[in-house]
């Protein structure tokens, strides 16, 4: 016999002594006195609820004074920026990149795990608030004593019993505690929902970054290539010069030196190529043999990053780690709610509709049906301070997720902040590394000009030829910068997120 059928057995056996004319003995004034002093008592030490405390903050972006790139201005009708932000650098293996990045990353495996794990606690804590029927088929055997029970009624006898049944069990919601834990599990699973978008925003600005990152090695790799000609040729020119007695052996030996800094040079490059090959592959979920299939990308132009003169005023409300912290305070909220409604009383109805008989096929006879009610109002008195502790346990991971909501948006207004300041002194630096660039490049014509007119050595050329490449070097290093700070302001607005209202159960 389950919990269910003893439980309706008893209530059962109790409502046939009462048909039978059995009924309680009229207490004494003396036993009422004394029930009620002990009901005040136990009534007096209940389980409650503590007071309420000082709930915890938000902050609010505006209060942080975010600076934008230009003034205010209204939503601007094609936010910055969008959600495929990368079609904007028109690269074609990049594109590809992303895309197999996103469908097979390990990243975005993880996340949609996490989110299935929301789905399944939210569809729990939903279950909760309905009733739970099942069935039971049981058989029973017993022996009572003959010394307790007279064996006209059964005592020293074997008695055997089948069961069958549908047992039906409902705690009614009545102060809103399990709504309360649904609803909860919801804003969980919307925080799930928005991270699962979030590692994909992050996994994509990732792979780009990469991709970039190889982009400059190889133009690194040029730049090395380039200096380690340039000191081949200065050595050849020095050995000449030795061998008519006009240069030095320290002139030489000096050459041998730049010569083994630019191979040095050029092998870090090389490197930098390797290690930017197998980042893309970790990110793509593959071996290293994807990242070495990679063709050499196109070293970007101009800035298609930049962000545009003004930013629209609700970036930040998009971005999805704060809308996924959002979600989490409004979660652990309603898991405060839910943990006070604990104290309060339950009710709770069970019933049982089924058949018994001693032979099991007499059970589908007439005669054999049976029907059990037994409802319970259940009233919280003493716990050992369990359900202080819970509530207590509820409002400290409150405060914690209120405390990362400030966090989060504390560090994420400092992000976009640093990345429009970032490009604007990149611009300036760019600016002002392009003039010396091309004084550089203006120079080193004007040396050839004068070799060729039969002014000055070809040594002055190469020479001044190494402060081009020292000039080129600068600039591939500031505008591979520009391109990581466009990516970096990408990822700290959002990655052009848009927050779904409903989570898709």
């Amino acid at each position: 016999m389950n919990r269910h059928t003893q439980t309706f057995a008893s209530a059962g056996r109790l409502a046939g002594a009462t048909a039978q004319g059995a009924m309680p003995r009229q207490g004494r004034p003396t036993d009422r006195l004394t029930g009620l002093v002990l009901l005040a008592t136990a009534l007096g030490g209940c389980a409650t609820p503590p007071p309420p405390g000082q709930a915890a903050s938000l902050l609010e972006a505006q209060a942080l004074q975010v600076p934008a790139a230009g003034a205010a201005a209204p939503a601007a009708t094609h936010p910055w920026p969008r959600q495929d932000w990368w079609l904007a650098l028109a690269d074609p293996q990049l594109n590809a990149l992303i895309d197999d990045a996103l469908a097979h990353g390990l990243d975005p495996a993880v996340a949609d795990a996490r989110l299935r794990q929301a789905h399944a606690l939210a569809g729990v804590e939903q279950s909760s608030l309905a009733p739970q029927v099942s069935a039971s088929l049981g058989w029973q055997g017993e022996r009572q004593s003959s010394r307790a029970v007279a064996p006209e009624q059964g005592g020293g006898r074997f008695s055997r019993q089948w069961q069958a049944g549908l047992q039906l069990e409902w705690t009614p919601d009545l102060w809103g505690g399990r709504r309360a834990a649904w609803t909860a599990a919801l804003g969980t699973l919307r925080a799930a929902e928005v991270s699962a978008q979030d590692a994909r925003m992050q996994l994509s600005v990732a792979v780009a970054q990469a991709y970039m990152q190889l982009a400059y090695a190889h133009v690194q790799g040029d730049i090395a290539q380039a200096e380690q000609e340039r000191v081949a040729e200065v050595q050849r020119l020095t050995r000449q010069r030795v061998g008519s007695g006009l240069g030095t052996q320290a002139q030489l030996r000096q050459t041998d030196s730049d010569m083994a800094s630019a191979a040095r040079q050029r092998l870090m490059a090389e490197r930098l190529v390797s290690m930017a090959q197998s980042t893309l592959s970790v990110l793509l979920g593959q071996g290293p043999a994807r990242g070495a299939a990679i063709t050499r990308p196109a070293w970007p132009s101009d800035a298609p990053l930049l962000a545009p003169a003004w930013l629209p005023l609700d970036l930040l409300s998009r971005r999805p780690d704060i809308v996924a912290a959002r979600w989490q305070v409004e979660s652990a909220r309603l898991h405060v709610e839910s943990a006070r409604t604990a104290f309060m009383p339950n009710l709770n109805l069970a019933a049982l509709v089924g058949v018994a008989a001693t032979p099991w096929n007499e059970l589908l006879r007439s005669g054999a049906g049976m029907a059990q009610l037994s409802p319970a109002l259940n009233l919280p008195l003493f716990d050992g301070g369990r359900r202080r502790a819970s509530l207590a346990l509820q409002e400290a991971q409150y405060e914690e997720a209120v405390a990362l909501y400030n966090q989060t948006l504390v560090r994420a207004v400092n992000e976009v902040a640093d990345q429009v300041q970032a490009q604007r002194s990149l611009a300036e630096q760019l600016e002002q590394q392009q003039r010396a660039r091309d004084a550089a490049s203006e120079a080193w014509q004007l040396a050839e000009q004068r070799y060729r007119a039969g002014v000055g050595s070809y040594l002055d050329v190469l020479s001044v030829r190494q402060q081009l490449l020292l000039a080129e070097q600068g600039l591939a290093a500031l505008q591979a910068q520009r391109i990581q700070d466009g990516l970096q302001l990408v990822k700290a607005l959002g990655g052009g997120f848009q927050a779904e209202v409903e989570p898709r159960l």
